[in-house]
Parts: structure tokens; C-alpha cells; sequence
């Protein structure tokens, strides 16, 4: 039935067509050669028909191959542009007011208005009990009398297409079942949305104005439908006439087929412009598309490049400025005049000062690279929930204080005793935040509000709130001050400094944490930041009542151990071709009381080792740079290894990319440290490798 029903212009044709050679048939089958002439013309019309067929399928096809690549194109763009707007970041919890949401359906109505063929542009998303439901729907389909009425934010979707299912499954689908609705005929395409992790969160669907469709598949299959009964007219008259004047039929033919050719000529040619026209609008429009995207890029990078130029700038010219009069004061040499109010201890506190917050910069550039690259690991476990603002609050009270800025801690108990998060990203992200509310915030207060939200789904959350006096954010500055390399305000940027990049990976780690972060501001006011971050399985948790920490209250931190670095013992090799780093290693090592013999590649460390060896000597352990000409410090380490040296092989580079400590320790080492060098750090580590620190055990026996 469906063949015919698709089919039935063409088989009226056929049967017009027998009709009328049955007809010649009766009326000339006494005429000499008149049946024998029918019956050759009846099969000439034969294989015109089926020929017809043919030609009427294929061009129906091929316009409707390439209407659909037409149309189907335009979907994944649509998909794309939803999720660079931000529409993972939308839950059933959103408002008709929220910026993201408002910035989306302008998004939706701008492309409707750009594009006569798209009827409406909706997202879907699963809600908890898998029914579809409406998240983001223009109200400016072209519908007439539906008028501007969006569908709300979490209306039911009443019927789901077999297309929405294989969309939520990764597929991109073309439905060209018309779909009869109140506002006409319409044919719906669906493309997977995903999130910032890479999972499907969603589903965005076009309705394209399903008339033109059908017009432009109608007028594909009436050109060679055309022509076909064109030939059977012609054949039919060309019979008759031979029938009724032999002579003049021969002409007729000839002349007939040179028309014949002329015209599917003409219609080949106007195919083909067809085609070069759809194809030319498209690239067209592609290329406008990516033009945008390469202009915005080029800016952003711009602004990232000037404000890193500042930002890397600014300390290294207050170092090596004190470095320049720490030398010209401490050189005997110096003929310049010792100033009396200079102060060396203070010079290098600024130094140091200085490093510290160049080496912020770099861990920001490299956290956001990690997170890119989707190499952040999260390490859960249980730690105690007052304890991490505690600590945290501790070491940002003196700049709170030198400010003079309040910072409380408040607690709206009963909270549980311990979350079961990872403590390092958790520091991370609230260390930024109370941060910048101090930075931002000249006088006031700063103000840490902790609760726990038992009821919430999946799992229980912990919410911290960070509430400020500062300078506050206008509702315009509030939709990009989570995007990469973003500054609201370039004035801002200068006086208070940044990357752009805090709040962009505080966003993301809270998400990795099983959460979000929030923002309401008031420009002159403050500003509100609301952290979420999943608590973790808390069956057997206890809830206790935490105490509410005020400016004059002090924190009371469980003390770590120092290592007595003074009186280390044993003797380390150093293979570093850094002359800087050797002395500075060297002087440190030695200061703390070990023997240090330094090599300037691995293949100088691998024949001292051997000599030390060779002389009833041992070397206890081998502190290696990774980058050195010759042999690096991968190969010495394995080198070493295959030859037998089981002694504990510290790692020392600046490479602080993901991987790089698994690729050290994949090459033989026990241990991995960063440059620039730590002191305190480098030391603990040596003293537990040669188990030296009070209470801690052979590490390298336990090394597999």
C-alpha cells in the first residue's frame, strides 16, 4: 500500500498511457503494418516507463539526499552553540529569570529569525524518573497561534519520538515523517548535547517547515515525471502520425529527438547550478561561522597574553630589583653608598614573597592545562569537615587582618563530623574563593557561612557560603566570570591582578567534586559565592555542633613534626647540570648534614656511583634531575636499575604536567619532586627515604 500511495502519479501516467495504446490498437490493427507498428511502439513505451521509473526514483532521491544533508547540517551547529553557552549548567531548579537560560533562548530565536527553513529550536533533558521534559524552547516558532508563548522551563514532552531515544544514546537523527501539529505539518532532527566531561546530558531538536521539504521533493520528482510523459506523448503521436502519413513521421522523429536532447540538456544544467548554489550557501555560511569563532578566539588570547605579561611581570621586577641591591649591598666590591634604612631581611621576604606568587601563576596555567586534558584525578576520603575551613581561615586571617577585615566562620549546625570528599581540591576551591572575597573587599567584612543539606539527591551536600562587602559585580559581569581566561573589568584586572583563571578551575573541580558553584552580587555591596560539594555516604557520621570562629577567636591546628634537618646523615649523589642548582643543592644538603657528590649528566652519576662503589664506599641515595644532556635522568634511573642499585632515586624537575610523576616512577624512581626547589619539602622527602624522621619507616622497603 505504501508503494502505490507514493507511487500513484506515475502509475496514472502508465495507465493513461495503455489506454491510449490499446486505443490505436482497435482503431488501426487493420491498417498494413498498423498492428505490427503498435506492437513496437507498445514496447518502446514499455521500456520508456520502466526507464521513467527509474529516472523519477533517482532524481526524487537525490534532491532528497541533499535537502536532508542541507537541513541536517544546520543541527550539529545548533547543538555545539548550545553547549558552548553554558546549557549543561542548566537543572530543573533554574528560573525563567536566570541569565544562562535567558542567554540561551536569544541564542534559539536568533538562529530561527537567520534561518526561514527551521520552525522551532527545544532542548530535552531526562528527568530522575526518565520522563523528557522541556528545559530551553524559543518562544518565536513560526507558529500562528501559538503567538510567543515559550514552553515553561520542565513542561513534560507528551510524545517522544523513536529519534529523541537514539539522540540520547549519541546518535544525530533526521526524522522526515511528517509530524501533523496545530501550527502545520513540520520534520524534526535530533543531535545529542553534551557536557563539560564528555557525557550526553540531553538532547537539542529542530522542526523544519516540512511544505518547502515536501515542495522541493515534489518538484525533483515532477521534472523527470514531466519528461517521461512528455516521451510517452511524443512516442503516442509519432505513432499515429506514421500511421496516418508514413512519409512525414520520419521527420517528425528526428526533429522530436533533437528536442528531446535539448531539452534534458537544459534541465542536466539547471541541476547542476541547483546543486553549486546549495553548496556555495553552505560554505557560506560555515566559513562566517568559523571567521566568529577565530576573531573571539585571537581576542581571548589577546587579553589572556596581556594580562599573563602583567601578571609575570610585576613580581619578577620587584625581584630582581632587591636581588640588584641585596648584591650591591652584601658586595665588598660595590662603590655605591650603603643606604642605613635598608632593610636585607625584608628585601628578601619581598623576594620570596614575589616567588611564591609567580609559582601561584604557573600552578593556575598548569591546573587549568591538567583539567583541559581531563587529567585531575579526584582522591576521596574522609576528613574532618571543621578542620579544612579551620585551616584554611588560619592561613588567611593575616591578610584578612592587614586589610582590616572581619573574617568569621559561621555554622548553621548540626554539621557532620567528617565528609567524605578529596581535601586537596576542596582547599583548593576555598582557598580562591575567600581569597578573592578579601582581595575584593577594602572594608567590611568577610564572612563564611558552613551547612549540611541532608535531603539532597543523590547524596548529602556540604554548603559553603562566602559573603563579602566588597565592590560587588553588575548582573552584565556575572555571565563571564566563570569563563577561561576571562576578566570582568580591565581596570579591575590592573589594580587587583589575575589570570582569569581562578574561578574557571574552581568551577570545574566543584563539579568534579559532585557540585557547583553559585553567585549573586550587588555592584557597591558584595558579593555572594555558594559552593556545593557532595558529602559522601554518612551512615554512621555523627552530627555535631561546630563552634562559629569570630575575628578574635584563634585556630587551634594540630602541629606537624618538623624533620631536624641538622642532623641527617648519609651520602647523595646529585645529577644536575644547572650550575646554579648544584651550589644551591649542594649548600642545602650539606648545611643539613649530608655528604654530596655532584654529577652534571646521568652518565657522569652512573660512572661515580660505580666508582664510589668500586671503593668500599655506597651512595645512600640519588637526587636526579630528568632533563640533562647526554643521558637524562629516565635512563639513568632504569640504567640503574637493571644493574642492580636498589638505593632510593629521587626525581627532580620542573616539568609539573600530568603524568610526569608516573612516568618517573614508571623509569625506576621512588620519588618525585617539583622545581623550583623547596627546602623543607626536598629535605622531609630525603630523610624519609633514608629513614631518618621520627616514627616513619624504610620506605624503599616497601617500594615494589
Amino acid at each position: 500500500m505504501l508503494f502505490f500511495s507514493e507511487q500513484s502519479d506515475y502509475l496514472i501516467l502508465i495507465g493513461v498511457v495503455t489506454l491510449v495504446w490499446a486505443w490505436l490498437l482497435f482503431r488501426y490493427s487493420k491498417v498494413r503494418h498498423g498492428r505490427l507498428l503498435v506492437m513496437l511502439g507498445g514496447a518502446l513505451s514499455m521500456l520508456i516507463a520502466v526507464g521513467g521509473f527509474w529516472l523519477v526514483n533517482h532524481y526524487e532521491q537525490q534532491q532528497r539526499e541533499s535537502v536532508r544533508s542541507l537541513l541536517q547540517g544546520y543541527v550539529p551547529l545548533f547543538a555545539r552553540g548550545m553547549e558552548t553557552r553554558g546549557h549543561a549548567k542548566l537543572n530543573w531548579e533554574t528560573t525563567a529569570d536566570n541569565p544562562q537560560y535567558l542567554l540561551l533562548v536569544e541564542t534559539q530565536e536568533q538562529w530561527i529569525r537567520n534561518l526561514p527553513a527551521v520552525e522551532n529550536i527545544y532542548t530535552l533533558r531526562r528527568d530522575a524518573v526518565g520522563n523528557l521534559r522541556y528545559l530551553v524552547d524559543s518562544p518565536s516558532d513560526r507558529s500562528s497561534d501559538r503567538g510567543s508563548e515559550a514552553m515553561p522551563l520542565g513542561e513534560p514532552c507528551l510524545e517522544e519520538m523513536p529519534g529523541m531515544h537514539a539522540a540520547l544514546q549519541g546518535e544525530t537523527v533526521f526524522d522526515e515523517r511528517r509530524a501533523g501539529e496545530r501550527w502545520g505539518a513540520i520534520i524534526s532532527a535530533y543531535e545529542p548535547l553534551y557536557d563539560d566531561a564528555g557525557a550526553i546530558e540531553g538532547l537539542l531538536g529542530v522542526d523544519f517547515r516540512a511544505a518547502e521539504y515536501c515542495w522541493q521533493l515534489q518538484l525533483a520528482r515532477g521534472l523527470p515525471l514531466t519528461v517521461t510523459a512528455i516521451l510517452q506523448g511524443v512516442l503516442l503521436l509519432s505513432i499515429a502520425a506514421f500511421l496516418r502519413l508514413l512519409r512525414r513521421s520520419e521527420q517528425q522523429q528526428a526533429a522530436q529527438a533533437e528536442l528531446e536532447n535539448s531539452n534534458n540538456e537544459l534541465l542536466r544544467i539547471q541541476r547542476e547550478l541547483e546543486t553549486h548554489t546549495e553548496q556555495l550557501t553552505h560554505q557560506n555560511m560555515a566559513l562566517t561561522l568559523a571567521r566568529h569563532k577565530a576573531e573571539e578566539a585571537v581576542k581571548i588570547k589577546s587579553e589572556f597574553l596581556a594580562n599573563m605579561s602583567h601578571e609575570l611581570r610585576t613580581p619578577l621586577t620587584a625581584i630582581l630589583g632587591y636581588a640588584d641591591l641585596l648584591h650591591s649591598t652584601l658586595d665588598p666590591a660595590s662603590q655605591e653608598r650603603r643606604d642605613p634604612n635598608f632593610d636585607p631581611l625584608r628585601a628578601l621576604n619581598t623576594v620570596q614573597r614575589n616567588g611564591q606568587h609567580l609559582l601561584e601563576l604557573i600552578n593556575d596555567v598548569l591546573d587549568f592545562s591538567k583539567l583541559e586534558a581531563h587529567k585531575v584525578s579526584i582522591e576521596r576520603q574522609q576528613i574532618p569537615s571543621q578542620q579544612i575551613v579551620s585551616e584554611i581561615v588560619s592561613l588567611l586571617r593575616i591578610r584578612a587582618r592587614d586589610k582590616g577585615l572581619t573574617l568569621s566562620v559561621q555554622y548553621q549546625n548540626p554539621i557532620p563530623a567528617t565528609i567524605r570528599t578529596d581535601p586537596l581540591r576542596l582547599r583548593q576551591i576555598l582557598t580562591n574563593l575567600i581569597g578573592n572575597a578579601i582581595k575584593f573587599t577594602e572594608r567590611g567584612s568577610v564572612k563564611i557561612l558552613v551547612r549540611y543539606a541532608e535531603a539532597t539527591i543523590p547524596e548529602p551536600t556540604m554548603i559553603f557560603e562566602i559573603v563579602d562587602t566588597g565592590i560587588g559585580l553588575e548582573a552584565s559581569q556575572l555571565q563571564k566570570l566563570f569563563r577561561e581566561f576571562s576578566q570582568i573589568d580591565g581596570t579591575l584586572t590592573r589594580k587587583y591582578g589575575g589570570t582569569g583563571l581562578g574561578l574557571a578551575i574552581s568551577k570545574r573541580l566543584a563539579y568534579m567534586l559532585g557540585g557547583d558553584i553559585h553567585v549573586s552580587s550587588t555592584l557597591g555591596k558584595g558579593s555572594r559565592f555558594t559552593l556545593h560539594i557532595a558529602a559522601g555516604r554518612l551512615d554512621h557520621i555523627p552530627l555535631i555542633h561546630a563552634t562559629c570562629e569570630g575575628e578574635s577567636e584563634a585556630v587551634t591546628l594540630t602541629p606537624v613534626t618538623p624533620v631536624i634537618h641538622n642532623q641527617l646523615t648519609g651520602h647523595v649523589l646529585v645529577a644536575e647540570d644547572g650550575p646554579d642548582n648544584q651550589r644551591l643543592i649542594s649548600l642545602i644538603l650539606g648545611r643539613a648534614g649530608l655528604t654530596v657528590t655532584l654529577a652534571e649528566d646521568g652518565a657522569q652519576a652512573f660512572a661515580k656511583i660505580r666508582e664510589v662503589e668500586a671503593a668500599g664506599g655506597s651512595i645512600d641515595l640519588v637526587l636526579t634531575d630528568m632533563q640533562m644532556p647526554i643521558m637524562d635522568g629516565y635512563s639513568l634511573a632504569t640504567r640503574l636499575r637493571e644493574s642492580g642499585y636498589m638505593k632510593p632515586i629521587i626525581a627532580l624537575t620542573a616539568h609539573a604536567l600530568a603524568g610526569d610523576r608516573e612516568k618517573c616512577l614508571a623509569a625506576g624512581c621512588n620519588d618525585y619532586t617539583c622545581k623550583p626547589i623547596q627546602r623543607g619539602q626536598l629535605l622531609e622527602k630525603i630523610a624519609v627515604w633514608l629513614g631518618q624522621v621520627q616514627g616513619s619507616h624504610k620506605a624503599l622497603a616497601a617500594h615494589k
